[in-house]
Parts: C-alpha cells; structure tokens; sequence
C-alpha cells in the first residue's frame, strides 16, 4: 500500500487473502475507506488530491488514460491539485465513477498519445497541449502552452503532426492552436513567467504594438549590456516586468542601479511595469507605455 500511496484494490485485497466478508468488516471498522468503487485507502493516511488520481488510475484498469488538466499537472506544467480528475477513454460504457471524475471519451486513443508517468499512463505532453487547447480558455491555455514550452515538453513540429493526424473537423480547440502555431508564436522567446504571459496579452488587449521578447542589448562595441524582457529597439524603448523576488539583497540591488545605468547611458528609456499596475491599474500602465512610445494616449 506505501508504493501506492496507502491505496489498495478489491482484487489486490484478495490476493492478499481477504474476502468480501474480511473486507466489509475492515470497511464496517473504518480501517479501509472507498475512495472509488473497488479502491480503497488505509485509515491512517489522509486523502489529497493525488491520491484520487492514482485511485482514478487503479480504477480504469487500463480502460483509460489520465488526461487534459490531470496529466499536465502529473507532467509538471500546470498546477491543478484540485479536482475533478480528468479521464480519456475509447470504452463508450465507461461512466464515471463519481462527480470526482471527468470522463472524456474519444473515437480511438493511440499508443503514440500515451507515456507513463509516476506508474501512471497519461497522454504525451503534445497530446496534452492539443486536448487543452480545445477545454480551457484561451488566456489560460498559453499560460500552459509556455510552461510546457519551458520544461522543453512540447515544440512545433511535434504539435503540427498531432493537429494533422488530431485535428478532424469541429474538434473543440483546434482552430486556435492552429492559429497560434500559424501566427509564428512557438519561433519566439518563451515568456520567462505568467507574469509576461500576462503583460503580452495586456498588450493584445489594449492594441498596443508588438514588442520584442527577451531582447539583448548591446554597446557600441557589441559587449553584453542587459536582457530585457520587452523591447521596441527603434525606438530604444525597454520594458521589464518587476518581480519582487529579483530585487532582494543588496548585491542585487547595486547590480540593478548599475544596469539601469549603463542602459540610460546607451540611451535606453526602461519603464518597469508591476503586477500592481499591469492588474489593478490597466489604464495608467497603458497611458506610460503610449507615452514612452510617442503615441496619444488613450485615456
């Protein structure tokens, strides 16, 4: 049971010896608790969200797979230790258990689209990304996108070839992630966090120009000056998205002072955008980058 998280089967109870009558006295004492029907977690040990995965998983029986939000939290580039659990399957019959589970059901599931993760069969991370595209909305599918894309999991080709073999007519999502594997988005700078996920879609939203990512700024003699988050090198306009997580300690602070520096120096204009700013006041954050890149502003 410690292999499996303090879970155990019906079918594994009996090989261990224990009957229905063993197994509803241990139920009936309360030293085994159902989580799903047919599996079973040890009084001692406290229920989480990942443990109702695995018991989703020993529940299928290789019926299924483990997918969408599921799998990309088990992959590691989505953070949903919440429920419900999300399910693949081919099997039309397959119901789900309990309103814990989600069960979504496909015309054929290829052993292509499946990897094993934690002793678990999950989709690939590419099918992943595709099954995604068509369940969340788009702000939060990119959010997932670049996690993805920074754990190195996912990259365009693979994506193309999953929306060719995927991508039949009027599956959910597909229109968009073609749109956005179309519009150049996976041969640009991953976005360093979902802080600057955000502030480009800021800048989508308000139709604000498009600026360049990760951009590296250099002296007249070509020596490595800074990285910023954001550029308008034309207009030598940087903009960086201020976390305070970079800003601590004094080493850090008099790198900082030396940087914005050399850059004004250059002549470089750097607004700092917080996520104060970039959430609370849209409006005023709009109006400084409008008037760092000589446009009217707005407001």
């Amino acid at each position: 049971m410690r292999a499996q998280g303090g879970l155990i089967s019906r079918d594994q109870l009996e090989l261990e010896g224990l009957g229905d009558a063993a197994r509803r006295r241990r139920v009936g004492a309360g030293l085994l608790i159902p989580v799903l029907p047919g599996v079973y977690r040890s009084s001692v040990t406290t229920e989480s969200w990942r443990q109702v995965v695995r018991a989703t998983w020993m529940w299928l029986r290789g019926r299924g797979v483990l997918s969408h939000l599921t799998s990309a939290s088990l992959l590691g580039f989505v953070e949903n230790e919440r429920l419900p659990v999300e399910l693949t399957t081919s099997q039309r019959s397959l119901k789900a258990p309990c309103d814990r589970v989600v069960v979504h059901r496909v015309k054929q599931l290829e052993q292509r689209d499946i990897r094993v993760v934690q002793g678990m069969s999950t989709t690939t991370p590419v099918r992943t990304i595709v099954d995604l595209a068509g369940s969340l909305p788009l702000h939060r599918f990119e959010f997932a996108l670049d996690e993805a894309r920074r754990r190195r999991l996912v990259a365009e080709r693979p994506l193309r070839e999953a929306l060719d073999r995927l991508g039949s007519r009027g599956r959910p999502g597909i229109k968009a992630l073609r749109a956005i594997l179309n519009s150049g988005e996976l041969q640009r700078p991953v976005p360093g966090s979902p802080f600057e996920r955000r502030f480009i879609q800021f800048l989508d939203r308000r139709r604000l120009p498009t600026a360049e990512r990760q951009f590296v700024i250099e002296d007249q003699n070509s020596k490595f000056v800074a990285r910023v988050d954001f550029a308008y090198p034309e207009l030598k306009v940087a903009i960086e998205c201020d976390s305070k997580k970079h800003h601590f300690g004094r080493g850090n602070w008099e790198s900082d002072v030396e940087r914005r520096t050399r850059l004004a120096a250059l002549g470089w204009l750097v607004v700092h955008v917080s996520w104060d700013m970039l959430v609370n006041r849209p409006d005023v954050l709009e109006a400084l980058i409008r008037g760092a890149l000589g446009q009217p502003s707005l407001l």
